[in-house]
């Protein structure tokens, strides 16, 4: 119950989690490895971080229920976490890039194919989505049944299992990139819009970037980073370097863009109508080519 009230205050408070300054939430990644021939054991792979100061852990000691499951540090804020399975019988290898918003509380599981490849799940835009968050304060409960459904999430669809252990997110176009982070795109009402679409987006972001080039001597020419649009049309950004305070003048400059339309799915309650959902983008900071 505590485990629940806490991820409840923490949605409530959503502008705080994205300030904050370090949390211990992590993720549990369950990825599956069904229809894997002569699999008998998770010693069978290995689990490697792709991230320098962020950790992936394998943490399953089950070795009959054809799942590995892999614990994924967080820390506060918005970020992306890679991580990289290898099959040690095969030699496949996996690297899986997931996009989200950390913070100190529950998150809703994440379950994935283990398939040869790299692929990204844009993790922000399933639990907008499903509204995870809404099951995740009634799991535990000792009247709740085992229930699942799958939920239409634009170029997505998430398959979402609740019990009363936890509520688990499975990205169903993840092999496509239909549930990774999107683009800019000024038509598609299931993706977030700027005006004038991508290559408006990354020249406003460059313009800004420019604008302050004189206090960022020392930063190298090109950057990429991640932003995510809210429901309310509010964009954040986090520039894939290590912090310092240029950085961070850097993303505040970025989060000046405004007139963004948020991404929307279809609204259940209401036959025709839509409804706002939180979903990533990536941009690449180039002046120098300008």
């Amino acid at each position: 119950m505590a485990r629940n009230l806490t991820f409840f205050f923490v949605l409530l408070f959503s502008a705080v989690r994205l300030s904050a300054q370090c949390c211990c939430s992590d993720i549990l990644v369950h990825v599956s490895l069904e229809g894997l021939a002569n699999v008998h054991s998770e010693r069978e792979f290995e689990v490697l971080s792709l991230d320098e100061h962020h950790g992936a852990h394998l943490s399953d000691r089950d070795s009959t229920d054809q799942s590995l499951l892999v614990r994924m540090d967080t820390g506060c804020g918005l970020a992306e976490r890679r991580f990289a399975i290898t099959s040690k019988t095969t030699g496949e290898r996996m690297e899986l890039s997931v996009l989200f918003i950390g913070f100190d509380g529950v998150h809703p599981d994440l379950r994935v194919p283990f398939r040869s490849g790299t692929y990204e799940v844009d993790y922000e835009r399933l639990i907008s989505c499903t509204g995870a968050n809404e099951y995740l304060r009634s799991a535990n409960s000792d009247t709740l049944t085992h229930w699942s459904t799958v939920v239409p999430c634009g170029p997505c669809r998430v398959l979402m299992e609740v019990d009363i252990n936890a509520v688990v997110l499975e990205p169903l176009e993840m092999g496509s990139g239909g549930c990774a982070a999107g683009r800019v795109d000024p038509f598609d009402p299931s993706e977030a819009a700027y005006p004038g679409g991508q290559q408006a987006f990354q020249l406003e972001v460059e313009r800004l970037y420019r604008l302050r080039r004189p206090s960022y001597r020392g930063f190298p020419n090109t950057l990429n980073g991640i932003g995510v649009v809210s429901e309310q049309g509010r964009f954040s950004t986090r520039i894939l370097q290590p912090q310092t305070d240029l950085v961070y003048q850097a993303e505040r400059a970025l989060e000046e863009l405004t007139n963004w339309r948020q991404a929307s799915v279809p609204n259940a309650a209401g036959p025709g109508s839509r409804r706002p959902i939180r979903s990533m983008v990536r941009f690449r900071l180039d002046p120098s080519v300008r």
